[in-house]
């Protein structure tokens, strides 16, 4: 566990609350019972992680920043440096 203070960024549905945890029970990365908000260090990689899931149908998103003060956030990098992009 390290701690992290700093700027994240996230998409969600435009005038949505983007402090909320996700909806769904399950994610990508949480397990049931787990609360989760996917965020990214940058605001091209926040886009870069939800494009894939976007539909044209879907409703206006909007890309948000959340300043973040966390005294143990679980560090899932590798030798703990950032993973790589896949923009």
């Amino acid at each position: 566990m390290i701690p992290f203070f700093g700027i994240v960024w996230n998409v969600v549905l435009a005038g949505e609350d983007a402090r909320l945890p996700v909806a769904t029970p399950e994610g990508a990365f949480h397990h049931a019972g787990q609360r989760a908000i996917y965020a990214a260090l940058t605001a091209e990689g926040a886009i870069a992680a939800r494009w894939p899931l976007a539909h044209p149908d879907d409703p206006p998103r909007e890309v948000v920043p959340l300043r973040v003060a966390l005294a143990r956030v679980a560090d899932a990098r590798r030798d703990g440096r950032p993973a790589q992009s896949w923009q």
